[in-house]
């Protein structure tokens, strides 16, 4: 997801994405390590180039669950990044293939360019 004509991340906010999949699906570790947050710099082309990386595996990704039955019946999580340190225009959401299975129903339904996780 990226847009050319701003910049829309700011230094010093987190980012992310706000996903769900079926309750009984969800397994909160596997599903963090198998995933990878960049924001990018794009340009009208659409060519991108990472600015940052966060991935799960380095414990870098937070994993907030936002609730139950907000999309259908699934549970909606917020997988957010640590305030980022360099502006950008895009954000991806990639995650490792080893985990198809787990993945095949995970549903992206938005990105958030300031994404502050909930409170506990």
């Amino acid at each position: 997801v990226y847009d050319t004509t701003t910049v829309r991340i700011t230094p010093g906010s987190p980012t992310g994405f706000v996903v769900s999949r079926p309750f009984a699906d969800l397994v909160s570790a596997e599903l963090l390590s198998s995933l990878t947050v960049e924001t990018l710099q794009c340009n009208a082309a659409g060519a991108c180039t990472v600015v940052e990386s966060f991935s799960g595996q380095d414990n870098a990704l937070l994993l907030s669950l936002l609730g139950f039955g907000l999309v259908g019946d699934d549970a909606t999580v917020l997988i957010s990044t640590p305030p980022v340190t360099t502006a950008a225009n895009g954000l991806r959401l990639t995650f490792d293939g080893g985990l198809v299975n787990l993945l095949s129903s995970l549903r992206v339904n938005t990105a958030c360019g300031v994404a502050i996780p909930p409170a506990p």
